[in-house]
């Protein structure tokens, strides 16, 4: 898209990939179902089964009311994830985490 002949790097594709970031709880990494049915996408995860947690959610994401994306979880076996930071799981009990986590 360009905006006065220059290269405008704002639409809803860079909204929804700000709104996946702030998903985040710092310790894994969120992307979208089509990221996560892209082909290579599968073979890397299929790749890394035994060293990756991979969690399935739907939400809304601000400025899209009218929408739910379903999205994924990817993080490390073993990391902990705060649930207080993350707001989908605000709102879950919190476990509290391993002592390798301080």
């Amino acid at each position: 898209m360009t905006l006065n002949d220059r290269l405008d790097y704002f639409g809803s594709t860079i909204n929804v990939a700000a709104r996946l970031e702030g998903q985040s709880s710092g310790s894994d990494v969120i992307i979208s179902a089509p990221v996560r049915n892209d082909p290579e996408v599968i073979t890397w995860l299929e790749h890394q089964a035994e060293s990756i947690r991979l969690e399935s959610l739907e939400t809304q994401l601000k400025g899209f009311d009218e929408q739910r994306f379903e999205l994924w979880r990817v993080a490390r076996c073993g990391e902990w994830i705060n649930p207080a930071l993350s707001p989908q799981f605000s709102n879950q009990p919190t476990v509290a985490p391993p002592a390798s986590a301080f």
